[in-house]
């Protein structure tokens, strides 16, 4: 039973997210719902209807009137089969006699028997079989004395019906199984069998234990009665997971959560991770914290950005967003020390480009003046300059002077141009007479001038960089 468990249960790869222990592709095969564990609601999850071939889509595969979990958890009967004993009676209509073509085990057929659920419908100790053989009224019980004579071992069978069961009629008990055979027939168990359903406990012992002596499994859990531990009692840790999965799974029958990782087994089972792992994929984020983060337990990188999901929990980015700061480039490749962006900053080196604007356009998402002309990347993008070179319009100045001085970054004749130094302060690092290329005269620059190229040089010099349009520390080649 447990090789037949462990041939459907566990796939060992990808599985759907229904928790019926099938991958999705088996699903959509055989026609049943992935997210869905009972398709069709008939008490059977998908993976057992596949395991006893039974329509994964229809509550009823046999049309006998009972739905399948019906059939296999309540009344033992064949799912597959509309008359399972038969007796030419659908197993619906049979009832508790769904199982036997003589229900009451005395000698006539269900679909004859007046009473076919009652041995000895008037209580004389003769079966209402052997009564009508006989011709005496199985409804008056006072002809008990005219047959009891026939009862020679005494077994509760007379002549008759230990001719018809096949059974000694000088050896009450033929099996030895200390239970005579009278009351073999009347339990419907094998008068000739020690142990009826095979499960290697003897059919008087099963009596004594609880157990049923016609079912090899009492309790339905995948294991025999004679292997069973606890044979009336099928989820002994309540975990939702039965013993006989228990054992396939080598998790702890007597244990609800068997690894110890915070999620009862049953629930790891639901979300088909190991209940006898921490970690099922071996992430670095246990099962679960994966089950509160939302995360597949089964997959290292649910959202395929290149980092585990235990990596993405370091970090502080999403393990279910591939691009946590939404700036074009993937968590993972961010944190590559080739690139070495921050993926929690979409603008690394606050340009006002993301990152992944920067790797398309050719600049350097972690220098804010890629050509060093005193213009951001990011201002360079709005005033339509180069943001990989520093003079965009080949007139010997810089982009970033030009726009201080009030000249036109894309115009080499733009007569603004002309600006000459500033009388009482320095020239900035990098700046030149030539480079402004003064008049002779010393004729004095406009005031408009002087105020932005003033205001730009006392920026620069005042301390860490804000984000506005000219870079700090940036020199004039």
């Amino acid at each position: 039973m447990i090789g037949l468990l462990a041939s459907w249960w566990w796939s060992g790869a990808a599985f759907g997210s229904d928790g019926d222990g099938l991958c999705a592709q088996v699903e959509v095969r055989q026609g049943s719902d992935p997210e869905a564990a009972d398709s069709d609601g008939d008490g059977l999850s998908d993976s057992e209807e596949l395991a006893r071939d039974t329509d994964p889509r229809n509550a009823d595969t046999d049309q006998d009137g009972w739905t399948d979990g019906e059939e296999v958890y309540e009344h033992g009967t064949d799912p597959r089969e509309d008359d399972t004993d038969g007796d030419d009676v659908l197993d619906g209509e049979d009832g508790e006699c769904a199982l036997f073509r003589d229900c009451d085990r005395d000698g006539r057929g269900d679909f004859a028997d007046t009473y076919p659920q009652e041995y000895d419908h008037d209580g004389d100790g003769i079966g209402d079989g052997e009564e009508w053989l006989y011709g005496t009224d199985f409804d008056d019980f006072e002809d008990h004395d005219e047959l009891v004579e026939l009862d020679r071992d005494q077994d509760g069978l007379t002549l008759p019906l230990e001719l018809l069961y096949r059974t000694e009629d000088n050896d009450p008990d033929d099996d030895d199984d200390g239970l005579p055979d009278g009351e073999e027939v009347r339990l419907r168990t094998d008068p000739d069998d020690s142990d009826t359903d095979d499960d290697d406990v003897e059919d008087h012992a099963e009596l004594e234990k609880g157990t049923d002596p016609l079912r090899a499994d009492t309790d339905g859990d995948g294991i025999d009665d004679g292997e069973d531990d606890a044979p009336i009692d099928s989820d002994r840790d309540q975990d939702g997971v039965s013993d006989g999965l228990e054992a396939y799974f080598g998790s702890d029958p007597t244990r609800p959560d068997s690894d110890g990782d915070g999620l009862p087994d049953g629930e790891e089972v639901a979300n088909d991770s190991d209940p006898t792992e921490p970690d099922t994929d071996g992430d670095g984020l246990g099962d679960a914290a994966e089950a509160a983060a939302g995360t597949d337990p089964c997959e290292q990188d649910g959202d395929g950005d290149g980092l585990t999901d235990g990596e993405e929990l370091a970090l502080g980015t999403d393990p279910l967003a591939e691009d946590t700061d939404s700036d074009g480039l993937s968590d993972g490749a961010e944190v590559e020390p080739a690139l070495g962006t921050d993926p929690l900053d979409a603008d690394t080196d606050d340009d006002g480009l993301p990152d992944g604007a920067e790797l398309d356009g050719g600049t350097d998402p972690l220098d804010p003046d890629t050509d060093d002309d005193q213009l951001l990347d990011g201002a360079e993008g709005a005033l339509d300059t180069d943001p990989l070179a520093p003079d965009t319009d080949g007139d010997g100045l810089s982009d970033g002077f030009e726009v201080a001085s009030g000249s036109d970054p894309l115009d080499a004749g733009d007569p603004n141009a002309d600006v000459g130094p500033f009388p009482d302060d320095p020239l900035p690092a990098g700046f030149s007479g030539t480079g402004c290329r003064c008049d002779a005269g010393g004729g004095a620059p406009g005031l408009g001038a002087l105020l932005v190229v003033g205001a730009a040089w006392r920026r620069r010099r005042s301390g860490p960089k804000q984000r506005r349009g000219l870079s700090d520390g940036a020199a004039q080649e």
